[in-house]
């Protein structure tokens, strides 16, 4: 693509501002009806362990990732996955597991297991850009600043610091799987070549798949009890698993829309950035949904703060960080051309 005077001009890609809007749109139903489901305040509907839900959230996922392959037409992308899908699969399969059963413990609320999640992501990416050689831009820089201290503020301030060792666990596990994943979605596929990137994204869903169902069978051969209940559950044809293949239905849209974030060609750090204030927006929302429909508590004065910085670190990510150059190049053009060729 070139100007009217033949200079070529670099195309910019927007899409991403609507990848992560639409993974707004399925996070904030995905973690209030997690978090409902486990406290037990949705009517009718007694409070669940996060083991046993699980199998139904995975079922709902494992179910719908294929329908939006399907629906896509990228099928016909299909191939035997390389070492490094396999390995971006098997950690992804952590994420999806880990991220449900980061909503399930007690005492733990909405927005306090995303600054836990989100905290640890924000601080993988820069990492990742940095073993991977990539230029980190200014504008991802300090919205990555932004964002982190958005977390720190809430997780400083939070009188809620009730973490089990299964939480610790849990969080680990989740911080483990994007230390795998990230790492190959890097080198292999975050590039300006959409077929590659399409072959990435339908092979990591095959892998997926395959580790997804792979979980609860393995726990249940394991005698993991709450595991074997969910099993059963998932046959029972009852409520609550049906609220749970919603669940991972939700689950399976947004990380349709994560993945294409994380699959665009910019830096890690940009990605990470999008992604995590998208999330902490849809955690707000989510948590003033629960607190207006079931009457759960409503967000406190540091995360409303959190929100108003997250919107600061987005201003940064968007189009509004070239203003400075903007401001100067139009200035430059209000110049005499004498003046311009007296100072050149």
């Amino acid at each position: 693509m070139s100007s009217s005077s033949g200079v070529p001009v670099k195309r910019v890609d927007r899409t991403i501002w609507l990848w992560g809007l639409l993974y707004f749109a399925a996070y904030t139903p995905y973690a209030g009806l997690v978090k409902a489901m486990s406290a037990g305040r949705l009517p009718g509907l007694a409070g669940i362990d996060g083991l046993q839900l699980l199998p139904s959230v995975l079922t709902g996922t494992l179910i719908t990732l294929p329908i939006y392959v399907l629906f896509l037409g990228w099928w016909r992308y299909a191939h035997v996955p390389s070492r490094a899908v396999i390995l971006s699969g098997f950690g992804t399969s952590l994420i999806i597991a880990t991220t449900t059963l980061a909503y399930c413990f007690h005492g733990i609320s909405v927005l306090f297991a995303l600054l836990l999640l989100r905290g640890g992501m924000l601080i993988i990416a820069p990492i990742t850009d940095l073993i991977g050689r990539r230029r980190v831009r200014w504008f991802s820089s300090v919205a990555l600043i932004i964002s982190l201290s958005a977390v720190g503020l809430g997780i400083i301030a939070t009188n809620n610091h009730q973490l089990s060792l299964a939480a610790i666990i849990n969080l680990a596990v989740y911080l483990l799987g994007y230390q795998i994943r990230l790492p190959q979605m890097t080198k292999y596929a975050k590039v300006d070549e959409p077929e590659t990137t399409r072959v990435y994204f339908v092979g990591e869903i095959m892998v997926t798949l395959f580790f997804l169902a792979l979980i609860p069978l393995a726990g249940a051969a394991l005698d993991v009890e709450s595991l074997r209940r969910g099993l059963t559950l998932v046959v029972s044809g009852s409520t609550t698993a049906n609220v749970g293949f919603l669940i991972g239905i939700l689950y399976a849209t947004l990380y349709v829309f994560t993945t294409f974030i994380y699959l665009d060609r910019r830096e890690n750090t940009f990605c990470m950035a999008m992604n995590c204030c998208s999330s902490l927006l849809a955690g707000i929302a989510a948590s003033y949904g629960l607190s207006r429909i079931l009457g759960m508590p409503t967000p406190q004065w540091f995360e409303l703060a959190g929100v108003g910085m997250i919107m600061i670190a987005l201003m940064f990510l968007s189009p509004l960080h070239h203003i400075p150059e903007w401001m100067f190049a139009a200035a430059v053009q209000r110049l005499p051309f004498g003046s311009i060729r007296k100072g050149s």
